[in-house]
Formats: C-alpha cells, sequence, structure tokens
C-alpha cells in the first residue's frame, strides 16, 4: 500500500451519505439509477450496503460498500471510464478476459470494450470514480502533447493497474479534490472556485488518459517524451511545467519529466537558479501569472492565481511581491494606466 493512500482523508465524502439499506434489493435498485444496470449474486451474511456521493460538473465520485461478498456483471460501459480503489477488502475484475486483482492502495482504470464482471470480498468497500469519455476526449485536446485517436475506444486498455508511483499522484490529485468539499452536508463544491475545481477534474482525467491510452512504441510519460525531443533536464522540466501550471505538481513529477532523479535535479537547479527544483517551479507559476496580468488579461487576478496553481491568493500575493516588488493589484494597476 503506497503512503499517499494511506494519509487519505475522506472524511468529508463521508458526510455525503445518498443511501443505506440493509435490504439487498433496495440497494441493488439505487445503484442501478446511480451507475449503471447490472445483475449481482450476494453472498452470505448481513447486508451492510451504503453508497456516499458527491459530484462535481463532470465527474462522480462515489464510495461504496455492499456487506456480503458480491459479483457484480454490469452492462457494457456506455460512454464512461471508471476507476476503483479497494478502501478495505480486495476486488477480482474481469475484463475482456482478463481477470485483475486489487487491494487497498491499489488504483484500477477500466475501461472495458465487451464485458465486464467483479466479485467483491466480505466487507469490501471502494472508492469510484465515475469519468464520462466525452470530457475525457475534451481534457485530451487541450493537451500540447495530443493523444491521437480517442474518438476509438479500443485504444483504451481494458483494465489499468496504475504503478505506484502513478497511485500516489492520482490519490494525491483526489485528495485535493475531497478537500474543496465544503464541510456541512449538502454543501458540495460551493466554496470551491469554478475554476480551480475545472482543474482539478481535468487533471484526474488527463492522468488517467496518459496511463491508458495505447500508443505503439511512445508511452506518454515526460521521461520518455524529454528523450524524443532530446531537451536538457531543465529545459524539459520547464517545458512540463508550463502545460501543467494548474496541476498540483511534486518533486517526483519534475523529476520524471527531466528524466534524472530527484537529486540531480535539486543539484542541477541550485547550481543554475541558487534554488531547489519546487522554488524554481513556484518561480515559473509567478512568471507566468506576471505575464498574464501584463497583458492584460480579461481574467481576474484570482482567476490568473488559480490558472497557475495557486489555490490560496494570499500566499500567491505575498510570493509575487517578494519576487517582483509589489503586489499583483499593483502591476495590473500600472499596465491598464499605461494604456492608450
Amino acid at each position: 500500500m503506497n503512503s499517499t493512500f494511506q494519509t487519505l482523508d475522506l472524511s468529508r465524502m463521508y458526510s455525503n451519505l445518498v443511501f443505506q439499506s440493509r435490504s439487498a434489493a433496495d440497494f441493488q435498485a439505487h445503484l442501478r439509477q446511480a451507475l449503471n444496470n447490472h445483475v449481482m449474486s450476494w453472498g452470505p451474511g448481513e447486508v451492510d450496503s451504503a453508497l456516499y456521493s458527491i459530484d462535481t460538473r463532470h465527474l462522480k465520485l462515489m464510495i461504496l460498500r455492499y456487506g456480503p461478498a458480491v459479483e457484480i456483471r454490469p452492462d457494457p460501459f456506455d460512454g464512461f471510464i471508471l476507476v476503483q480503489v479497494p478502501l478495505r477488502g480486495r476486488s477480482v475484475i474481469k475484463s475482456d478476459g482478463e481477470i485483475t486483482s486489487i487491494g487497498p492502495g491499489q488504483v484500477a482504470v477500466l475501461a472495458p470494450r465487451h464485458e465486464i464482471s467483479f466479485r467483491w470480498s466480505e466487507n469490501c468497500e471502494q472508492l469510484i470514480l465515475r469519468v464520462p469519455s466525452a470530457f475525457a476526449r475534451e481534457a485530451a485536446s487541450r493537451l500540447y502533447t495530443p493523444l491521437t485517436a480517442l474518438d476509438e475506444s479500443k485504444d483504451l486498455a481494458p483494465v489499468v493497474l496504475l504503478e505506484s508511483t502513478v497511485a500516489a499522484q492520482w490519490c494525491s490529485l483526489v485528495q485535493s479534490l475531497v478537500d474543496q468539499i465544503g464541510p456541512g452536508h449538502g454543501e458540495g463544491f460551493g466554496q470551491c472556485h469554478p475554476a480551480w475545481l475545472e482543474y482539478l477534474e481535468i487533471g484526474l482525467a488527463l492522468l488517467l488518459l496518459t496511463q491508458t491510452h495505447r500508443q505503439p512504441d511512445t508511452f506518454v510519460c515526460s521521461a520518455l517524451l524529454t528523450q524524443s525531443t532530446k531537451r536538457s533536464p531543465l529545459e524539459a522540466v520547464r517545458q512540463y511545467s508550463l502545460t501543467h501550471l494548474w496541476a498540483p505538481i511534486s518533486l517526483e513529477d519534475l523529476a520524471r519529466a527531466a528524466g534524472i532523479s530527484s537529486r540531480s535535479l535539486h543539484t542541477l537547479c541550485k547550481r543554475e537558479f541558487g534554488v531547489g527544483p519546487m522554488a524554481w517551479l513556484r518561480d515559473i507559476r509567478l512568471d507566468e501569472a506576471r505575464r498574464q496580468i501584463q497583458a492584460h488579461s480579461q481574467n481576474s487576478i484570482t482567476d490568473i492565481a488559480l490558472a497557475v496553481g495557486f489555490g490560496h491568493l494570499g500566499r500567491f500575493s505575498s510570493y509575487y511581491k517578494d519576487r517582483f516588488g509589489e503586489l499583483p493589484s499593483a502591476t495590473s494597476a500600472l499596465h491598464k494606466y499605461a494604456l492608450p
């Protein structure tokens, strides 16, 4: 189990109970409406079923449990990708002839072309994300490095088990999304800026697509892109940062983009810029924010801050003043005053 999964705080998800029942028939009928039409076989034991769920504009995030062991045979997926993460217990997935077993901390991405079935162990509880295929294609269209032929379902592997480092990144994005849920029942994402919420949605979809999209000889990951374009490690990091400004980025992400170890990247950054990689990333974000403000962007300073990866406006203003000697509002006012 990876450490990111172990530290997931899903308490705000558990405040969004949608349906709970000790009747197998009642719970199955509700799930047909919430997820997909399916047939279920229940094992022995007391039913203790519950569904916790919250929707963003495009995604549906759920926690689901049944109680007894169950076998689920849903209809073929129509227009969506499903992600399953066991929180406890295990799930065995059979999709298009492939059999995959997953346990706590493992992340499985499912895009079956023909058939799929699940066997959940007793007391299994899973975190589930439903991503519409149309939204995934829209997210992919925003990439500087496009994923081709996404209209063809055959380009997505039916089952992909994410590597531990990628699973940790995905769980980090999920945590960022869950943290935006209001503290009270029924509050949803009302306190979250819509732009930031959209960036998190896009990030979750893109991370899945870059792991499941089949491309002969070229797997979409930063290290291979760096090798193919023969950029220097620091240039590769800069380009990766500029195309992912809106997303949470870790030191490990930057090292993968550079194609070198985190320690080597830190040494290069200190030698070239006098700061570590994460401080350099912050400066790249601040430089892009200043460029947008000076370009007389129609977006507000808040929108620009969110767009370059600052979720806290106060910290953004403080970092901005430290780097440029003035607040963002002063840059904006000076530019407007100088316009003819």
